[in-house]
Formats: structure tokens, C-alpha cells, sequence
């Protein structure tokens, strides 16, 4: 099959191989969402799309192919499949030295095919203490979806740049702290109701402007939600935000 600079699409075969047969069992967790999720093939990390029918082919030991899409080398944000809307959030912790050490916020953005923000948000999320980023990240996400169903999103693809976090909404509990739990569990819920949604674990290269939003969350003052960038008060967050997005546009990738 060709390549090309943006990707390259190709296929590879589960076959009882233990190490492939596991990596679709625990997709199977999540039998009836569309996930993307990372294996190692020839010393190379990819994206393998499966559906659900294939993964059951894959736990019956039936030979099969799923299409593999490799992203670009430095990671930029991708379009969305035609008829998607795509959702990025991420979490911010100041740093343990500085001031404010322990801090949290998070931030998210659903965008259209066309890179148009519909829907937007920073929120601070008080002291943490030592709970970290990943739950910060957790909450994000979690705001985000909810956001997604507010504006009335049929089509999502759901980024996380959090491998903890997009392995525990697939596998489920067994080796998750506490803390954790309700953010997560609430993820799943959300995803488990609207089955055309579709959950990736992508760079932090291509998660530029949630990471962006997150760290607007310490200024916020409890969340702020927003669909114009012109409505973000602050004029420096503005500019980077709407830097970020002209970028994204200009360099997306396309499936």
C-alpha cells in the first residue's frame, strides 16, 4: 500500500499470538466503543483502529487485519473523520518548588473538521497537595465530555494524552487508586451512553491547546466556559490561544 508523508496505512494480523490476543482482550472491556489504542511492531509505535467485530474475531483466535495509521513524526493534531467533532482536555499542577505548589487546573475544547472551537473551558481546581496531575487530567476530561453533551455532540473523538487514564477507562479499576475512581468511572458512564464516541491516546504534541486552556484554569475564577475566543478576557491568553489554533489548522493532519 503507498505511504505517504502525512501517514501511512497498512495492516497487521492478530493471530494467536499472546501478546496481540492480550492487547484486544482489554480492548474488550470496552466491547462496543471505537478504540484507538498503541502497540509496539517492529520496534515502532502506531495507532490501531479496530471495531468491535474485529476484536471478536481476535478473541476467537480467527486470523484478521485492522488498519493501522501512523502518525506524523513530531505529533500534530489531526482532523476529525468526516461527520466527528474532536474533544482534547489535559490537567495542570504547579510546580513543587514554586509558591503555589499543589495547585491544579485542568482545560478542554471541542472542535469541529474545520478546527473551530464549539465549545471551550479552564477551570482551577484549588490545592491538590500531592494528588498530582493525573487526576486533574481525570476531572478535564470528565468536564469535557460533559461539555460535549451540553452543546448536543452526536460524533466525538475523545484525545487524552494520558496513557493511566486511557487504560483505566478501557480496563477498569483493578490497579487504580481511590482518588481516582468517581472522575473516571463518571468517563465511562458518559462514553458507555453515546456509543459513536471514540476514545485515543495521542502525544502531548498534539494536545497544544488543551494544555494551553489548562494552564489559563489557575487564573480562573471557578470555570470558565467559552465558544468565542474573543470572549477570553485576559488579551495574552487570548493571543496564545488563538495562535494555537490558526497552527492547528495550518499544519492538521488528515486521516
Amino acid at each position: 500500500m503507498e505511504m505517504t508523508d502525512q501517514y501511512a496505512k497498512t495492516f497487521i494480523h492478530y493471530r494467536s499470538d499472546l501478546r496481540q490476543r492480550t492487547v484486544v482482550q482489554k480492548l474488550n472491556r470496552f466491547f462496543d466503543i471505537y478504540i484507538c489504542t498503541e502497540i509496539d511492531e517492529q520496534n515502532m509505535t502506531r495507532d490501531v483502529f479496530l471495531r468491535p467485530e474485529t476484536i471478536a474475531k481476535a478473541q476467537s483466535g480467527v486470523e484478521i487485519s485492522a488498519s493501522i495509521l501512523k502518525t506524523g513524526a513530531v505529533g500534530t493534531w489531526k482532523q476529525p473523520f468526516m461527520g466527528f467533532s474532536k474533544l482534547n482536555s489535559d490537567g495542570s499542577l504547579m510546580n513543587p518548588e514554586s509558591k503555589a505548589a499543589g495547585m491544579a487546573a485542568c482545560g478542554g475544547v471541542v472542535r469541529d473538521r474545520l478546527g473551530n472551537i464549539q465549545i471551550a473551558f479552564s477551570k482551577d481546581l484549588g490545592n491538590f497537595g500531592r494528588r498530582g496531575t493525573i487526576l486533574a487530567e481525570a476531572i478535564g476530561l470528565k468536564l469535557g465530555l460533559e461539555a460535549a453533551v451540553t452543546i448536543g455532540i452526536k460524533n466525538l473523538q475523545v484525545e487524552t494524552d494520558s496513557r493511566d487514564i486511557f487504560n483505566w477507562i478501557i480496563q477498569g479499576f483493578k490497579n487504580i487508586d481511590h482518588i481516582y475512581r468517581q472522575p473516571i468511572q463518571s468517563c465511562r458512564n458518559i462514553l458507555l451512553r453515546h456509543p459513536t464516541w471514540r476514545l485515543f491516546h495521542i502525544p502531548r504534541t498534539a494536545n497544544k491547546l488543551a494544555h494551553q486552556l489548562a494552564s489559563m484554569g489557575y487564573k480562573a475564577d471557578g470555570m470558565v466556559v467559552f465558544q468565542d475566543v474573543k470572549d477570553i478576557t485576559n488579551t495574552t491568553d487570548q493571543r496564545k490561544v488563538m495562535q494555537i489554533v490558526k497552527e492547528d489548522k495550518k499544519t492538521m493532519e488528515h486521516w
